[in-house]
């Protein structure tokens, strides 16, 4: 695969950026504005060494009186920076591509304003005793998406259509970002790394989706993502 000669060289340990209710997955593309000092200086850190950052969404705490850094979910989504763009202010515009999910191991006492942590790279898992070969799974899933949102989101098609020869596993991620869906939805996607399992799990969720999805425009925005501004 395409990625396979950066996570080769992988180091193990990851910068963290952790957003608010925003899940990145393998295949997908986040577009950011960096704005925020300590992560300005993540991105700079980043562009001199592997060029990853990790993807991880924040839970809600549950004392609105601790204090440390703020929850995050277990497992994040390596990105790989593209398109990057130092604005003379010191903000950056970029995107991340997704490329690997990640279960962070721990953090890291490091002497850096952002989060640090060491994981480990978990990769998708297809069980051989599967009766029923994922690749229908998969067009399953597809079939389901465009009847729930064909006339939506034309963009998750055309990406399925030019990556149609990428495992099945990365075209449900692909879908599975732009569910428009709360990010606790997508969470359990992302953190679901066998793959029969996944497309089931997607499945299940666009069948309850198309129970409440209205037929017009006014879900366009939600499944189209702004660029996250942290």
């Amino acid at each position: 695969m395409q990625f396979d000669r950066i996570l080769d060289k992988f180091s193990g340990e990851l910068p963290l950026f952790p957003l608010p209710k925003v899940v990145l997955f393998p295949g997908a593309r986040l577009p950011l504005h960096v704005f925020e000092p300590r992560y300005q200086q993540m991105i700079s850190d980043a562009e001199d060494g592997e060029g990853l950052i990790g993807v991880v969404c924040l839970r809600e705490r549950r004392n609105k009186a601790d204090v440390g850094n703020s929850p995050v979910y277990p497992v994040a989504c390596l990105g790989q920076m593209r398109n990057l763009q130092r604005l003379p202010d010191g903000r950056f515009l970029m995107q991340l591509q997704g490329i690997q999910r990640a279960r962070i191991r721990e953090e890291l006492n490091v002497d850096k304003p952002y989060r640090v942590a060491r994981v480990d790279l978990i990769p998708d898992l297809v069980n051989p005793l599967e009766p029923e070969p994922i690749s229908h799974l998969f067009h399953h899933a597809l079939d389901s998406f465009n009847q729930v949102l064909r006339n939506l989101a034309d963009l998750p098609g055309s990406l399925v259509s030019i990556q149609k020869d990428a495992p099945c596993g990365l075209l449900l991620d692909v879908l599975s970002y732009y569910l428009p869906v709360d990010s606790l939805i997508k969470q359990r996607l992302l953190e679901e790394s066998e793959v029969h399992q996944r497309a089931r799990l997607l499945s299940r969720v666009l069948d309850e989706l198309a129970q409440v999805v209205p037929d017009d425009e006014t879900v366009r925005f939600r499944i189209f993502p702004k660029p996250s501004w942290n």
